[in-house]
């Protein structure tokens, strides 16, 4: 459950998100939360400028939300990873990354040498004694810059993890469905700044079977208002946040968002009937978050062009009420990956 020594820090590519969540018989207290802008180009730069400036970020935000632990449990996004769930003959561990290593061109499209790589067993199958397995790959180069910008905002990293490991851990301990309920999957839609990531689940189980990225996120959604409305980078994100849903038909954002969207629901629809394909099951729900309520009514249009229900996925149900939730309401699936951090 909850680390009591630690909070996490989901240092995404617009906005670093900072949690500290307590977890008591399946009921999350979020006891601090908040966001600020991440430092301009902090994943594209490489000088060491950069990195102090995003470290000022993180030190002012851990104070004003005053944290008191120092141990820290950091996101990275999912775009500077790279996951994939294969299955593999019952190994030992050391074994197992060994094959993995070996056989890496396969599996993971960076250099070996230049990667970090983790693996987590998530089934075994006694009958054909194999087992599923879970892999990320990260940059070292990715690595070491977070690990050394929390350093320099005085924190102690005690664990780095992407994006779909700290959401599968939360789906395992959170999602999970009666034995007896219909067998289905469901299909998380972590709609990012610059790439949008799917994931699988088996409901019954709660275990991660598939995943995959594309790139479209909010960035695109920014630019494109950007030019087709002459006006700047603070202005779309406040149009696209408020008036895309129509509350101002002058602006015309929605015959501007309309095709992104689209592409969206085609990609998901892919993903879908390779889901269906694949595993033989029916896809029974949708849910999106991250950047999904950066865009206003952003699932009532992708269900539109899916013609099927897609939800914001906020543990609404889960988290105990008290000021901090309340005050998020409106954007707790923002903080999907933060809450996630902490279990």
């Amino acid at each position: 459950m909850a680390d009591d020594k630690a909070f996490s820090l989901d240092i995404n590519e617009k906005y670093t998100r900072m949690a500290e969540v307590k977890i008591t018989n399946q009921v999350i207290e979020i006891e601090s939360m908040g966001f600020e802008e991440t430092f301009p180009y902090f994943y594209a730069s490489d000088t060491h400028d950069v990195l102090e400036k995003q470290a000022e970020i993180i030190s002012r935000l851990h104070r004003n939300l005053r944290i008191k632990k120092r141990n820290v449990k950091v996101i990275i996004p999912d775009i500077f990873t790279f996951s994939r769930v294969i299955e593999m003959p019952k190994l030992k561990e050391k074994e197992l990354l060994a094959a993995i290593r070996y056989q890496a061109d396969e599996f993971i499209p960076m250099n070996i040498d230049e990667t970090n790589l983790d693996l987590e067993i998530l089934k075994e199958d006694p009958k054909t004694n194999k087992v599923l397995i879970f892999i990320v790959a990260s940059p070292k180069k990715v690595v070491e810059k977070i690990q050394e910008t929390v350093e320099l905002a005085d924190l102690m990293p005690e664990l780095l993890e992407n994006e779909l490991s700290a959401v599968a851990r939360l789906v395992s301990v959170f999602m999970k469905r009666p034995q007896q309920a219909q067998t289905g999957t469901t299909i998380l839609i972590n709609f990012g700044y610059s790439t949008t990531s799917l994931y699988l689940f088996d409901e019954t189980n709660s275990i991660l079977l598939l995943s995959r990225s594309f790139k479209i996120g909010l960035n695109l959604f920014i630019k494109d208002v950007m030019a087709n409305l002459s006006i700047d980078e603070l202005k779309a994100i406040e149009a696209l946040r408020v008036m895309a849903g129509g509350q101002n038909p002058s602006l015309n954002i929605d015959s501007i968002i309309s095709p992104i969207i689209k592409e969206i629901a085609r990609e998901v629809s892919r993903f879908i009937l390779i889901s269906k394909d694949k595993y033989g099951m029916p896809v029974n729900e949708l849910y999106s978050f991250n950047y999904d309520n950066s865009v206003a009514s952003f699932n009532l249009k992708l269900q539109e062009s899916l013609s099927m229900q897609v939800n914001n996925l906020t543990l609404a149900q889960q988290i105990q009420d008290n000021p901090i939730k309340q005050s998020f309401s409106a954007t707790l699936s923002s903080f999907i990956s933060s809450i996630a951090a902490n279990i």
